[in-house]
């Protein structure tokens, strides 16, 4: 659901989403209501990005690795579990997909834990 404070506009989309094992995902669209202008332009755009961005072509743009990032330790913390490495994440290459931020890393199985970032 998309609410406009500023106008008293809303618009709601459910969507069923099916994941394959690729990472692919795809959407069917089960109901709509609400101002027609922002499902359109907002909500079916947002399910099209989603879906694009899932294609196995790419993944590799998307993916957290020394390609696309550069990383630099700044720190550990004490997560719930155990502790994680923090790091700075800064893009190498600008795509609508980057992000600018940092991520925390399991100091044990180096998965990602935390990510706090924003669009690049």
């Amino acid at each position: 659901m998309l609410s406009d404070r500023r106008f008293h506009q809303t618009a709601e989309l459910r969507a069923r989403m099916t994941y394959s094992s690729s990472g692919h995902k795809t959407f069917e669209v089960l109901s709509e209501q609400g101002l027609s202008l922002i499902r359109q332009k907002v909500l079916r755009r947002m399910l099209e990005a989603e879906e694009g961005a899932s294609r196995v072509e790419m993944l590799a743009h998307k993916q957290i690795t020394p390609l696309n990032y550069e990383l630099q330790i700044l720190d550990s913390e004490r997560q719930p579990c155990r502790l994680a490495y923090v790091l700075e994440a800064t893009t190498t290459s600008v795509s609508r997909f980057s992000l600018r931020g940092r991520i925390w890393l399991d100091s044990e199985e180096f998965a990602v834990v935390r990510v706090e970032a924003t669009p690049q």
